[in-house]
């Protein structure tokens, strides 16, 4: 789960886009303003994935609080005026959004912000493999024999040709530590080995013999890793 802050003094705005992130199964809003002081306050002291900023704010601006932070959240500026789009590439802003916004353009935006996380955060490409507890032993499990990993609860299961290994995490701590040139999120409760897709049919990816259910809001993220012809 990717924590979101939402700041907008324009109330429908804000009721719209926190409509948007509980839409998204993988977002939470974890604070909401409506001015740029009390914002900049939270960011110095909180840990925040995504920023969702409104670029003309009361007391602080988008652009003046991002300044004022040390450590900046993936920001996606929100704006009625398309002239100050280029903001967004001023100051390394992911995307912005022009008011009022579809849901669709909002997805998308959320979606590189996921994409620069990931860089961050994830394994290095030359790392082939990932230490697991489970049963009380460490395993050593090679990347390329992961067919895809189900969440459980508070635990998610290993799923390989061979047998299942039951480990204690969360998706999102899995998402930080497989290569995201290899793994992605299909759903809520999925994460699949690209290279392991048979066949994917309307909503559904087959990996030997399993049908896994693709969720709606991870579609594009899915579709951007696929190599067509």
């Amino acid at each position: 789960m990717y924590k979101v802050i939402i700041v907008e003094d324009e109330a429908i705005s804000a009721e719209l886009i926190k409509q948007y992130v509980l839409k998204t199964d993988f977002l939470e809003t974890v604070a909401m303003f409506n001015n740029g002081q009390d914002a900049a306050k939270y960011l110095s002291t909180n840990e925040v994935d995504i920023a969702l900023l409104d670029v003309n704010l009361p007391g602080m601006s988008g652009v003046e609080i991002l300044k004022s932070l040390t450590t900046l959240p993936q920001t996606i500026f929100i704006t009625a005026d398309i002239n100050q789009g280029p903001l967004a590439y001023d100051y390394d802003v992911v995307d912005y959004l022009l008011k009022p916004t579809e849901y669709t353009r909002f997805l998308k935006a959320i979606n590189k912000a996921i994409d620069r996380i990931g860089e961050k955060t994830s394994v290095t490409y030359d790392q082939e493999n990932i230490f697991i507890k489970s049963n009380n032993r460490l395993v050593n499990l090679q990347f390329n024999d992961i067919l895809y990993i189900e969440a459980l609860s508070d635990y998610v299961t290993f799923c390989t040709k061979e047998k299942k290994y039951i480990v204690h995490s969360t998706m999102k701590d899995l998402e930080t530590k497989l290569p995201n040139n290899r793994f992605v999120r299909v759903h809520r409760s999925f994460i699949v080995n690209v290279s392991k897709i048979e066949t994917i049919e309307d909503s559904c990816i087959l990996i030997n013999k399993q049908t896994i259910a693709i969720g709606v809001t991870y579609k594009d993220a899915l579709l951007h890793k696929l190599n067509f012809l």
